[in-house]
């Protein structure tokens, strides 16, 4: 096969449809269908349906017996256009004669869906409708003249394929006649151009627009130096925060130092009572289990103590000058004013 022979093939185009749904009111007024709510959430539930759907000439219904003899390609894939706020869509065209056709112009599409579920009526933007379309699939996309939403079309010069090298030449084309263009034009910092109805030279326009355009580059360099300084400052205050914040940390921390000492001294003061009742209480638990005859011998002891006591007492005073414990503690009680 020649190369020129294999130019004569025809090869499936792939294209984009652009803005083939988009959410808001659909009216069917022209078949007597009334108008109907169809919210973007809604579309973003079905629109996945219209993949691999046919793609038509004209609105005809689809059946299992002629889809092979009406489709003249596939729907291939369906997304969100964020920034058209719209539904679209890639097609690709296995026939040459409609692919020509949408090259031409003929490139208006209209696409099919059946409801599956509505919902109740109301008011949208000020527009009543009759119900809302809840729920519902894609059975086609149809290549028509005129389509139901205006800006729904497919576009030629979004892929690799002639149509797209015809348009990029084209382009480039009038890119360099332009070029051209500016290279004859010649400026003359002379002229004079209308500003408010003043005649001003070109020459004049020019100097001041660079005036403005440093003055705007000072004012925005000052801008920035407030900032940095005032970012500088809201550190430096940031700075001074945490400083107190660890200075009263510490503080806190010494103060929780005294404390824990107070409590501890405390602690300790309590252990050694308990140690020494501890003692105590051994001591007099073995002067209890000390043997008999000892308490005997200690009580001997103490009576012959008394004995001696009470012979002492029945002596005259006077021969022997005696004075008892008790009457020698009164007397010093007295003598240094401690008794009553």
């Amino acid at each position: 096969m020649t190369e020129q022979q294999e130019e004569n093939i025809f090869y499936p185009k792939i294209l984009k449809v652009e803005n083939v749904m988009v959410g808001g009111l659909v009216g069917y007024t022209d078949v007597d269908d009334g108008t109907y709510l169809l919210r973007k959430e809604t579309l973003e539930k079905i629109i996945p349906s219209i993949v691999e759907k046919p793609l038509i000439v004209d609105h005809q219904e689809v059946t299992k017996d002629n889809i092979k003899d009406i489709s003249v390609g596939t729907v291939i894939n369906s997304y969100y256009n964020s920034e058209t706020g719209q539904f679209d869509c890639d097609i690709i065209v296995n026939d040459e004669e409609v692919y020509e056709n949408i090259k031409n112009g003929n490139n208006k599409v209209s696409s099919a869906y059946k409801v599956t579920e509505f919902g109740e009526g109301g008011r949208y933007c000020g527009i009543e409708y009759d119900a809302e379309i809840l729920n519902g699939y894609f059975t086609h996309l149809a290549i028509v003249e005129n389509p139901r939403y205006p800006d729904a079309k497919i576009l030629v010069n979004n892929f690799n394929n002639k149509g797209e090298d015809f348009m990029f030449f084209k382009l480039n084309k009038l890119n360099e006649e332009t070029k051209e263009e500016k290279k004859e034009q010649k400026i003359n910092e002379g002229d004079t151009i209308d500003v408010d109805g003043d005649e001003v030279e070109l020459k004049d326009l020019i100097d001041a627009y660079k005036n403005s355009c440093k003055k705007n580059k000072a004012n925005e360099d000052e801008e920035a130096k407030k900032e940095n300084e005032e970012e500088k400052q809201d550190e430096d205050e940031k700075d001074n925060a945490c400083k107190n914040e660890d200075e009263e940390e510490k503080e806190n921390e010494d103060s929780d130092d005294d404390l824990i000492t107070k409590i501890r001294k405390v602690v300790k003061e309590m252990l050694e009572a308990k140690e020494n009742k501890k003692n105590e209480d051994e001591e007099d638990k073995e002067n209890e289990d000390e043997p008999k005859d000892e308490k005997e011998n200690k009580i001997s002891s103490y009576s012959k103590s008394n004995s001696l006591r009470i012979a002492s007492q029945s002596c005259e005073p006077e021969k022997f000058e005696y004075k008892t414990r008790a009457e020698r503690i009164a007397e010093s009680n007295k003598k240094y004013s401690l008794s009553n």
